[in-house]
């Protein structure tokens, strides 16, 4: 996908849609703390030994710990894409 849009776009273009990949990555890298593999590994003998109340709380702390850091990483990267939109682009391209 990403070499059939880097042979039909222009290079401005491409280039900001690599900068978007790239602020989408470190988000994800960043976001994710290892909680949902605990309970992705444990849900089930949680469930069946009636601890359902262990599935709630991992589920609640996963989902509370990305949505902080997204908040705390959006921040930041919608800095440095406008940094790179205007010295790269003259803000041309920032907003597709």
């Amino acid at each position: 996908m990403t070499i059939y849009l880097a042979i039909k776009l222009e290079v401005e273009v491409f280039a900001v849609f690599v900068i978007y990949s790239i602020i989408t990555s470190v988000i994800t890298a960043f976001s994710f703390t290892g909680i949902e593999a605990v309970l992705i590994r444990n849900a089930l003998s949680w469930q069946h030994s009636d601890r359902k109340k262990r599935i709630k709380l991992y589920m609640s702390q996963a989902m509370s710990l990305r949505l902080f850091m997204i908040i705390v990483m959006l921040p930041l990267l919608t800095i440095y894409a406008f940094y790179i939109s205007r010295t790269m682009f003259d803000s041309k391209n920032l907003l597709l």
